[in-house]
């Protein structure tokens, strides 16, 4: 009997192919082209820095600021491919994706990237079109440059059950003012109004999507000692926001470094993965050898799925930002 020589490679590649067993199949193939080579290649070589100011100052002199229109989705530069492409996030449109994660090790640009988002989403839409709700449960405040930016719906900070309970009940009453706007405009033109879109297209009101964005999203996760019986009551209003607020312009994106996002795993379908040790969804199996800054991203193109690698912008002045939008708001 011929014997079958099996290398360490070869069974964690088995190994793999069982995990893959658990997801889905776009999800399975997607993985598998990573195997044999013909996914995303990790020997892409990316920008060494990407100027976000640069980026930004690129749009503003192209006359590109505020004139985003949200009323199908918003698309957000945050940072360059290996051919020097502008990466966009992008949720709503006809992607499908209208929750996100990102996820990764301290110190590898998890909140780099929140800033991005946040800078350049307020430079691309005024705040008639795009307003925030943010929570950052980080210790060192990192969301207090944005206390003054008029695209500002909501923020709280600090690592308590009630402050994100607060953002949390705000933006559900949001929720259910917009239902009744829905069905105002629906008895007004006798349509059927099932989607932000729709009533962007019918209405006269220029009604701006929803961001809520969480920093730090394991610090009240798993800190029972400090959350204890508003654990369970946080997850059913972030569930039944994830629920309804698709039809209503919301989107929300969560920041980990653990990324047990189980409760909500059937929603969040846009993932962004630094660098990481953690082997919960398909792309942090292959993120812990990113360096700082660099990303994968899954994306929807010509109606097929795949992940880019990219490496995220950045700036050492952000609050120079908000001056900007906040000069703009007073004009």
């Amino acid at each position: 009997m011929s014997s079958i020589n099996i290398d360490s490679k070869d069974l964690i590649r088995l190994q793999e192919t069982l995990e893959l067993a658990t997801f889905s199949i776009e999800k399975t193939r997607m993985l598998v082209d990573f195997i044999i080579g013909s996914g995303f290649p990790p020997s892409d070589v990316l920008p060494q820095t990407v100027s976000l100011d640069q980026m930004l100052k690129e749009m503003f002199n192209s006359s590109d600021y505020w004139s985003g229109n949200s009323a199908e989705g918003i698309s957000i530069p945050i940072g360059c491919d290996s051919k020097n492409n502008i990466v966009d996030l992008k949720l709503g449109f006809d992607t499908g994706d209208y929750y996100a994660s990102l996820i990764g090790r301290p110190g590898y640009g998890k909140t780099v990237l929140l800033h991005d988002i946040i800078c350049s989403a307020s430079f691309c839409y005024s705040p008639t079109q795009l307003q925030f709700f943010l929570f950052d449960n980080s210790k060192v405040r990192d969301f207090s440059f944005y206390e003054r930016l008029p695209h500002v719906n909501t923020i709280s900070f600090g690592v308590d059950g009630g402050r994100i309970q607060e953002v949390l009940q705000t933006l559900e009453e949001e929720i259910n003012s917009r239902i009744q706007l829905f069905r105002d405009l629906g008895e007004k033109t006798n349509r059927v109004i099932d989607s932000f879109e729709s009533f962007r297209l019918l209405s006269d009101c220029a009604l701006p999507r929803l961001l809520l964005i969480v920093n730090d999203y394991d610090g009240y996760d798993f800190d029972l000692d400090v959350f204890g019986r508003n654990k369970a009551e946080i997850e059913r209003m972030l569930i039944s926001i994830m629920t309804n607020g698709r039809k209503f312009g919301v989107h929300i994106i969560l920041s980990s470094v653990i990324g047990r996002f189980s409760p909500y795993r059937e929603f969040i379908t846009k993932s962004v993965t630094f660098n990481s040790n953690d082997y919960t969804n398909q792309l942090t199996k292959y993120a812990n050898g990113l360096s700082i800054g660099e990303a994968f991203m899954n994306i929807k193109e010509n109606g097929k799925d795949r992940v880019i690698k990219f490496r995220c912008a950045y700036s050492n002045n952000y609050l120079r930002f908000v001056d900007i939008c906040n000069h703009a708001w007073r004009k």
